[in-house]
């Protein structure tokens, strides 16, 4: 059975309609349900995916021939299916079997969501672009405008939504930094959707002006970064990719040497008390006890997803002396840095893996882009993207794959490409 002639002519409008709902709610559903990403991002392609099998009649012919004619595809989804078989194959010796299997799952789920928006990405034509790339930017500037609103009057929807009664000021603005995070993911492709400088520089100043009246050092540190990124790249275009590559190269190789060092190099207890941040301290013990793992398990790891049972993790620690000692967990459910959970959960191989996949994104910037602005923008995004991955957040949360994920297929929509590689 096949569609009407007429159905099938405007199948690609279906898609450019998928992505443009999907762009419109991800900034603002990120603001009180940011785990809500999850769900979207696979609703998403699923809804993608039944867009294309109806429109052939069958087999998804337009994601098929999608992949036969991108080369960078086929190779993403191989670095995707090797780090889901050495994850799967880590069940065998994991310190939770179970654990491990579920959350391989849950990561390779969002991959297959990513390829399937990277696919029907490329098949879009102009006005389904613009179309998607208005709606971008409506969600993004209404989740500024809401971000805004919250601040200035006390997080009065929020208190309304969820019960913020016990919490100080601080926490109760803390709960917002999945949103902000989101919010700056997104940035980036809203920024490239923009044909003026001025107002991308309307935009980003306005997204890192919302960012620093929040409470978030490691998402100001990483808007701050980004900014940086933007600023160099537009004075070295063609060396910044690259400088990036081997900086993350480096990073990841001595990642489970790190944390010893600056142990002996830092005052914690000084640190709190100069930035009134007890969340540094708690993380460089962390990052401590984490090396110290990887180093009884430097090849295999512990298994995918283990690090919230790694055996010492749950043992209470002082994290600074006071009248009364705060104490906190060695390892309470992640490392807060994804180099270092990569190493601690699937060890060299896995680290390797997920290096490449990093890596990836960043090489076809460096080979496929054009115009030293969107080069800039699209670096200034991969770098909010890896400082965070580095201070927060687990590495396999399916809320922040899927946000990345998304922000990336947005990118690629909106990054024009040289002529030979498109």
């Amino acid at each position: 059975m096949s569609l009407p002639l007429r159905l099938r002519a405007t199948g690609i409008s279906w898609d450019g309609g998928i992505f443009a709902v999907t762009a419109f709610i991800a900034p603002l559903l990120s603001i009180f349900a940011p785990l809500g990403m999850a769900p979207l991002f696979a609703a998403s392609a699923l809804a993608l995916l039944i867009a294309d099998m109806l429109r052939s009649g069958g087999l998804p012919r337009d994601l098929i021939a999608a992949f036969r004619e991108s080369r960078a595809l086929r190779l993403f989804a191989l670095l995707c299916a090797a780090l889901a078989v050495w994850a799967l194959a880590s069940a065998a010796w994991a310190v939770e079997p179970t654990q491990a299997l579920v959350s391989t799952g849950q990561v390779l789920s969002v991959a297959v969501a990513a390829l399937v928006h990277l696919a029907a990405g490329r098949r879009l034509n102009d006005e389904a672009r613009h179309r998607l790339g208005q709606a971008l930017l409506a969600g993004v500037l209404a989740a500024l405008a809401l971000l805004i609103v919250e601040r200035l009057d006390d997080a009065w929807l929020g208190r309304r939504l969820h019960d913020l009664s016990n919490i100080g000021p601080d926490q109760i603005f803390s709960r917002y930094n999945r949103g902000l995070t989101v919010l700056l993911l997104l940035t980036f492709p809203a920024l490239l959707v923009l044909a003026s400088a001025a107002k991308r520089s309307a935009l980003g100043i306005a997204v890192l002006g919302v960012i620093m009246i929040y409470y978030g050092s490691s998402l100001q540190l990483a808007a701050v970064a980004a900014l940086l990124a933007v600023l160099i790249t537009l004075a070295l275009p063609r060396a910044m990719p690259w400088l990036i590559g081997g900086a993350i190269v480096l990073f990841v190789a001595a990642a489970p040497l790190l944390p010893p060092l600056t142990m002996k190099t830092l005052d914690t207890d000084a640190i709190t008390a100069r930035t009134q941040n007890l969340s540094i301290a708690h993380r460089i013990i962390v990052w401590r006890f984490s090396a110290e793992r990887i180093a009884d398990k430097p090849l295999t790891g512990w298994g995918m997803n283990a690090a919230r049972a790694i055996p010492g993790g749950k043992e209470k620690v002082v994290l600074i002396l006071a009248p009364t000692p705060i104490m906190g967990e060695r390892l309470p459910l992640h490392t807060h840095n994804a180099p270092l959970q990569w190493w601690l959960e699937l060890g060299l191989p896995g680290a390797a893996l997920m290096a490449g996949l990093w890596l990836f994104p960043l090489s076809l910037i460096a080979r496929q882009t054009t115009g030293r602005a969107n080069r800039a923008i699209a670096i200034g995004g991969f770098t909010a993207a890896f400082v965070i991955a580095n201070l927060s957040f687990g590495a396999w949360q399916a809320w922040w794959l899927s946000s990345l994920g998304l922000a990336a297929a947005l990118i690629v929509l909106f990054l024009p490409a040289r002529q030979e590689a498109a």
